[in-house]
């Protein structure tokens, strides 16, 4: 099983990728699942710390926060080196 975060600051772009990702998983007969959504980047650290992740979808710009997509990534090449991360 693959596990998959979204993470973005617009919650209607969270919407869409959930669902595109959710129709590819069940047309192409993945083994995967998005495991959490959220705007907050915070959460993919806390989450990634207890639980296995495997793809991370990530926006690179984030309003009204002192972290950008980048530095975001590299907290979380220092949870999980192995982790996809996919920017949008």
């Amino acid at each position: 099983m693959l596990n998959f975060i979204i993470c973005d600051d617009d919650i209607h772009m969270i919407n869409k990728l959930s669902l595109l990702f959710e129709k590819a998983f069940i047309k192409n007969d993945f083994d995967a699942q998005i495991v959490l959504k959220t705007q907050h980047y915070q959460d993919i650290l806390s989450f990634m710390s207890d639980n296995i992740v495997n793809v991370v979808v990530l926006d690179i710009e984030f309003k009204n926060s002192k972290m950008n997509g980048l530095d975001i990534a590299d907290e979380i090449r220092k949870i999980n080196k192995d982790c996809y991360i996919i920017f949008t």
